[in-house]
Order: C-alpha cells, then sequence, then structure tokens
C-alpha cells in the first residue's frame, strides 16, 4: 500500500481520533457528525468521507474541539507539529527528548531514543558531526589514497572542515 501524503493543517484545526463514533456523538452531537459515513471499500466514497471529516474538524479551532472531546469517554489526541511535541511536557516528562549544546551550532532540541529499557539510559555521548568533519577519515577508511583525496577537495567534490 502506497504512504498517502497529507496536507498541513492550521495549529488550532488538526485532530486526530480513535474511537467508536457513537461514543464521540452521544452528548450534544455536531450536526455534522452523526451523518452515515462508512467504510464502504470504495476509494472514490472514502475519499468524499475524509475530505468531509477534514472540513468538519478543519472548520473550529482546536480549542473547541479539545473541548468537545473532553466530555466524550474516548482516547483523543491532537496531531502535534514537530515543534510542539518537543515542547510537549509530556514528551519530555517520558525523556522523548533531548536538550544539548552543539559546539558550532549552539542549543538543540531533538528526539531521544523512542525505545526505553530497563537498565538501559539512552544518552548522548557526541555531537553530530558537522558537514565534512570525517570526509577525509571516512574516505582514507574506503580505501582512497591521500591523492586522490586531496584531489577531489580541490575540485569540490567532497568537503572537509
Amino acid at each position: 500500500m502506497p504512504l498517502r501524503k497529507r496536507k498541513p493543517t492550521s495549529a488550532g484545526r488538526r485532530f486526530q481520533t480513535v474511537s467508536d463514533f457513537k461514543e464521540i456523538t452521544k452528548s450534544t452531537p455536531e450536526k455534522s457528525l452523526v451523518k452515515p459515513l462508512h467504510r464502504t471499500g470504495d476509494a472514490t466514497i472514502e475519499t468524499r468521507v475524509r475530505d468531509e471529516l477534514a472540513a468538519i474538524f478543519g472548520a473550529k479551532p482546536l480549542a473547541h474541539w479539545e473541548a468537545r472531546f473532553a466530555r466524550a469517554d474516548c482516547c483523543v489526541s491532537p496531531v502535534q507539529t514537530l515543534e510542539e511535541a518537543l515542547a510537549d511536557p509530556h514528551f519530555r516528562a517520558r525523556g522523548m527528548v533531548v536538550d544539548s549544546v552543539h559546539p558550532t551550532i549552539g542549543a538543540l532540541t531533538q528526539v531521544a531514543c523512542p525505545v526505553k529499557m530497563t537498565r538501559y539510559g539512552f544518552e548522548l555521548r557526541r555531537h553530530a558531526p558537522r558537514p565534512g568533519e570525517h570526509t577525509v577519515e571516512v574516505l582514507r577508511e574506503a580505501g582512497c589514497s591521500d591523492l586522490t583525496i586531496a584531489a577531489w577537495l580541490q575540485k569540490g567534490v567532497a568537503r572537509a572542515t
């Protein structure tokens, strides 16, 4: 199955739900949410349903949907941008984010290892290399002579810092 390309939405208008549809619509339902929209296997109908749901969720800001789903007994969470996820207090509490200082770039926030093991704690042991930082060493390990490496550097085929 090919991957589908998703269109980005505004920060206040995106939501993803995993639940029973009846649970979401049982108390003061949105009229547009109680239309009979079901998976049929027909690509045309399913595209229409996806587009209609995108329009429904896109019509109101995130705060509306957070309040709306707070009353429903279902699992609902916003789809965050990378920046939002890196700043999320829950992600930070779970150790999913690492702050570090790169010697030339400065302060960085990045995703930590998502796999958590009992007797292993993830840590950054060294900074990410700068572009060209290890070029000469890598080319030597690949069997290139110093003369060849020098020629490539001079011609701009490779870059070293």
